[in-house]
This record gives structure tokens, sequence and C-alpha cells, in this order.
């Protein structure tokens, strides 16, 4: 069933409907965290020593990497959605096929002509595989076969990972050209989203079932998770107890239906979820705590949404991949 139509307006979310994801560009005021505050010190409380006059450069990365993620989640601020397409019009732009990490043969599809200055757009289609090739580790990007140019307009579907047809074992890259134009933030924190999709839905992670065939673990569009892959780790610790009021939501066919239930199901669990759109689906949620795993200092665990991010940090090649990449978006966004 196709939900992306009432989806900017019920819930700001886009749920997925390939084994990779459509990552939301906006959010409602109403489901934006309620802000807290601190309670004044005592009279009697020790005071605070001065800050450092010279911050360390890992605190300017902290700062710095918090603020790409503040406004990579706020979205494209290129216009309003409803002011350019209809909600059901998508348009695949450009196709280039990728050879050792270049952008190579690109396939120009038949658009509109208001779309060509897009398609055309090669130095932009270049930086932002630029940004990819330099925020992720070779051998996290090995995998990505193609890239796709492609747009819904301002505000809608912004980016997706997708396993290629018919080799499951090779990924295409997806970015929505409208909502990354002179927003580097928002591509930042999409594409760290798929690729987390990337590290915990490939091949070694998850296999193809036959027709019939029960899976133990966590299984989505016919595929499995294997006992020790992340994402069956992942649905074990954190979405047992949740998983049947979910899928329940999750198997209803009237949209404006599912779209109230799951905003619901997310109000009542709203301190076990990162954001909103993690609620969508245990493999949402996983992408969803690892773009946060990468962006944000460690938490406290005061929550369950904390636990999520702190997952990631039993695994070693994780903690590996997060240094390369907090390093690499760090020194990107405090030069320009």
């Amino acid at each position: 069933m196709n939900r992306k139509p009432l989806l900017p307006l019920l819930f700001a979310l886009l749920a997925a409907l390939t084994l990779g994801c459509l990552c939301p560009t906006a959010s409602l005021p109403w489901l934006e965290p309620t802000p807290t505050h601190s309670p004044s010190p005592s009279a009697t409380a020790s005071p605070s020593p001065s800050p450092d006059p010279t911050p360390t450069r890992e605190s300017n990365c902290d700062s710095s990497l918090r603020r790409v993620l503040r406004t990579g989640e706020m979205g494209s601020s290129t216009g309003r959605r409803d002011e350019f397409w209809e909600d059901e019009d998508v348009f695949q732009l450009v196709l280039y096929q990728i050879d050792d990490e270049q952008l190579v043969v690109p396939y120009l599809y038949s658009v509109p002509y208001d779309l060509e200055i897009y398609q055309d757009n090669s130095d932009l289609h270049q930086h932002l595989w630029n940004m990819f090739v330099l925020f992720v580790p070779p051998n996290e990007r090995q995998l990505y076969t193609r890239f796709l140019i492609f747009t819904d307009g301002p505000q809608g579907a912004l980016a997706a990972a997708e396993q290629t047809f018919p080799n499951p074992e090779t990924w295409t890259l997806k970015v929505d050209i409208f909502d990354v134009l002179d927003e580097d933030e928002v591509w930042a924190v999409s594409l760290t989203h798929e690729l987390g999709h990337l590290v915990t839905l490939n091949t070694s992670q998850m296999i193809l079932l036959d027709p019939g065939d029960d899976c133990p673990g966590f299984g989505t569009f016919g595929r499995c998770s294997l006992p020790d892959s992340y994402l069956n780790q992942f649905y074990d610790q954190f979405w047992t107890e949740i998983f049947a009021e979910w899928s329940d939501i999750d198997a209803l066919q009237d949209s404006e239906e599912y779209y109230a239930r799951l905003l619901a199901f997310y109000d009542e669990h709203d301190d076990e979820f990162v954001t909103p759109y993690a609620s969508t689906s245990p493999y949402e949620d996983l992408a969803e705590s690892f773009t946060h795993f990468i962006f944000m200092p460690s938490p406290d665990q005061r929550t369950v949404s904390d636990q999520k991010i702190l997952f990631f940090y039993e695994y070693p090649e994780m903690v590996e991949l997060r240094e390369y990449m907090r390093e690499q978006i760090c020194t990107y966004f405090t030069s320009h």
C-alpha cells in the first residue's frame, strides 16, 4: 500500500517501500520533543568551574556535529512542497553507474522541461557524490554501484538506499536534488541514515526467504535477519515488547487510520525513539539510532532511546566507523 500521499499532512514521515528507506525532510510541531529546563542551583551549591577559554577540537567537533544533525533533521528550506508538485509526482532525472568510485555513464530520463536544469546540473551531482565518498570509509561504500538523482519536489522524500535488482549484493543510493540545493547538512544526515541501512540490511546481515519459510529472527520484505545480525540483536533488545502493537498498526490498509494509530503509538513510546520517524519500523529505528550514534556524544542511559544509541558501542567496528565519519564530517563543516 502506498502511504506517501497522506504522509506530509498526517505524520510528516515517509514509510519505506523498499529495503532501503525514503527519509523525511520535515516534522510537525506537535511531534517535536517538549523543551526541558535544568533546575536552578541552590545557594549552597558549589560554583561551576569556568569554561576552558580554548575549546578542544573534540568539543568543537561535538558542537559542529550537533548543529549539522539539528539542521539536517529540520530538512530542506527550498520551499513548500505544495507550491511545486502534486503528492504523487516523482521524476527520475539521472542514473549514474559507479566505477572505481567514479560517476560514469549517466543515463538521462525523459523529464518535464522545467526539470532539465536540475537534470543537467552535473556539478551538483558530483558534489553530492564527493561528500558521500569523503564521509564514508572505502570498505563501507563498495556495495554502492549506482547513484540516482530524482525529485518529488521539496520536502517530500529525500533519499533512499535500495538493493539493486536483480543482484541483492549491490545497492543504489538515491537523493532528491530539490532537497539538497545548498543544503549540505541535510545531505550529510541523510547519507548517514542510508549508510545505516546498508550496514545493517546487506546480505551479510539478512538472507532471502523462500516462500513458506519461517524466520527465526526479525523478518521484513521477504528477508530474515541472521541471529547475530545488528537488526536481530536490536530487535531482541528493544522491540519484542512493542512489536505486536506496532505490527497491528503496520498491517492496517486504511491510510488515515494507519497514521492516526502510528501517531498514538509514537506518543505512547516517545522516550523510546530518537526521532518520530524511528517509530515507523524496527529497521528505521535502527537507522535513526545509528545516525544519532554518529553525530551525538555518548548519552547517559536515562531513556530507552539513549540505550539504542549505546547499542552500537558494543561493536568495535561500529565505533571505528563512528570515529572515521565524525572526523571527516567535522573537518568538512568546520572548514566551510
